[in-house]
């Protein structure tokens, strides 16, 4: 007879186990895929920010290569020299950089692009003006071309192609911080949901047990009962 009660509750273990596995490793699986999609997410959080650097490190190098030459014009020193070619390079090299960090988007690909050729112009264009430059000469022309060399549409060019790129990688960011937050909320609801679900299966499992031990011991007291009564009855 005791057997029977053992069998019962071995049965409600096996049967509330099972399916308790099953929503474990499932909610488990979820919760995983989630934190590497966020995982993901923020990779490429992370890349966006490195491009939208890039971009900043190319513009101030342009900037910084105008004023060295504006430098050396109005120092009346010669040619501008090392610390111009330091910035061009440091320009030349920071297109590289974006190209190579944009590589996997085409719309990006497509402006660096039409950056390339505006950038060796305007490269170019700075480094005529720097031969151009004669110490000691004071002649309105040569101020007006500098000022007319500083203002070549292939800066204003470039500003542009650097404010669009800028701009995509942006909107990137905004939608890659949205999926980053969205991810990481479904990571919280997939642990609570295995939480829970844990927490069900234990009281369901605890339920069982329970009331499976009550019917033992009911049944034990009514044995009891019926031997006394037997035992009386023979006396």
């Amino acid at each position: 007879d005791r057997a029977a009660p053992r069998t019962v509750i071995e049965k409600l273990l096996l049967g509330a186990f099972a399916p308790a596995l099953v929503v474990v490793v499932a909610c488990v699986g979820l919760a995983y895929e989630s934190a590497a999609s966020f995982s993901s997410a923020a990779e490429r959080i992370a890349h966006t920010q490195e491009v939208r650097g890039e971009l900043s490190r190319l513009r101030v190098a342009l900037l910084d290569a105008e004023r060295a030459l504006l430098d050396s014009w109005l120092a009346d020193r010669p040619e501008a020299g090392p610390a111009l070619a330091e910035r061009l390079a440091t320009a030349r090299d920071g297109a590289r950089r974006v190209g190579a960090r944009v590589d996997d988007n085409p719309a990006q690909r497509a402006r660096v692009a039409t950056l390339q050729p505006l950038l060796d112009r305007r490269i170019a264009a700075l480094l005529a003006l720097d031969g151009a430059r004669r110490p000691g000469a004071d002649d309105a022309a040569a101020r007006t071309a500098l000022a007319a060399g500083l203002r070549d549409g292939s800066a204003a060019a470039i500003d542009a192609v650097i404010d669009a790129m800028d701009d995509a990688e942006e909107a990137l960011l905004r939608d890659r911080l949205r999926l980053a937050g969205q991810r990481r909320a479904a990571t919280l609801l997939y642990a609570l949901a295995t939480l829970a679900a844990m927490l069900v299966v234990s009281a369901l499992l605890f339920r069982g047990i329970r009331r499976e031990t009550l019917a033992r011991a009911d049944a034990e007291r009514e044995l009891a009962r019926l031997n006394a009564d037997l035992e009386h009855r023979i006396e």
